[in-house]
């Protein structure tokens, strides 16, 4: 997963809106063929508790829950793209649409559970036009 500070981001889908939060994070999320309920749940955790923005002068003081943001959650299959044959990209260890749409929305369960106050979930599979206003940029990547 992809996890990207903002002040804020949108999605829109044919011209529409269809997804949009204020200050927070945003969640590019791609499956494996291995990933489990396990480990989004644990991932759920990290990202609500990264510890990636100000707070009493510290670069890194608070965390998502700490601040009341938000989170927007987008499904990302080119994250599980591989190069390894040449320059078309496959996708032979991404899960299947069915199993990433089950995890995809258990991220956003997960993300619920640990309380963060809002969780907004762009719908999946669908091609979007994505604004993101990134805070610093502050970019990381987290893995299982």
């Amino acid at each position: 997963m992809v996890v990207q500070r903002v002040t804020g981001a949108r999605a829109s889908s044919d011209g529409e809106p269809v997804a949009s939060i204020g200050p927070g994070l945003v969640v590019f999320a791609g499956f494996s063929r291995s990933d489990s309920g396990e480990i989004v749940r644990r991932l759920a955790g990290k990202i609500a508790r990264a510890r990636i923005f100000e707070r009493s002068g510290s670069l890194f003081g608070a965390s998502v829950l700490d601040t009341g943001g938000e989170v927007l959650t987008v499904a990302q299959l080119p994250l599980m793209a591989d190069f390894a044959r040449g320059a078309k990209p496959g996708f032979q260890d991404a899960a299947s649409p069915e199993r990433s749409r089950a995890l995809y929305e258990l991220l956003g369960d997960a993300l619920l559970a640990t309380g963060v106050v809002s969780v907004v979930q762009a719908p999946f599979g669908t091609r979007l036009a994505l604004g993101v206003d990134s805070w610093g940029p502050f970019t990381i990547v987290l893995e299982g």
